[in-house]
């Protein structure tokens, strides 16, 4: 089962379990609305990303507040929440937040 598949079944696995407990589900909103990633780049190689890294000096471990405060910052990029899979093999695991350019 390829990535997608797989990320596809534990989100539909999580949707019908929330829901049988009349919970909220992103789960199924992701389902519905999501849209897949793949890729990645360097931050500092992004010539604002750098420049602000420089000027605000964000705080290790605080992942989350860094990519709002840098959001905040910069009107071009975009604040996302989401699942990741980091290995071949590896489960899903939910994000917190990543900040991204939005073109």
């Amino acid at each position: 089962m390829d990535r997608r598949a797989r990320m596809a079944e534990y989100l539909r696995y999580l949707d019908a379990y929330l829901r049988q407990r009349g919970s909220p589900s992103r789960e199924g909103l992701l389902l519905a609305r999501g849209r897949w990633f793949e890729g990645r780049s360097d931050a500092v190689a992004v010539e604002a990303v750098a420049r602000w890294k420089q000027e605000h000096r964000p705080r290790a471990k605080d992942c989350s507040f860094n990519a709002w405060r840098f959001c905040l910052d910069e009107p071009a990029a975009l604040y996302v929440e989401g699942y990741a899979i980091a290995s071949s093999g590896g489960l899903p695991s939910s994000t917190r937040g990543s900040c991204g350019r939005t073109g």
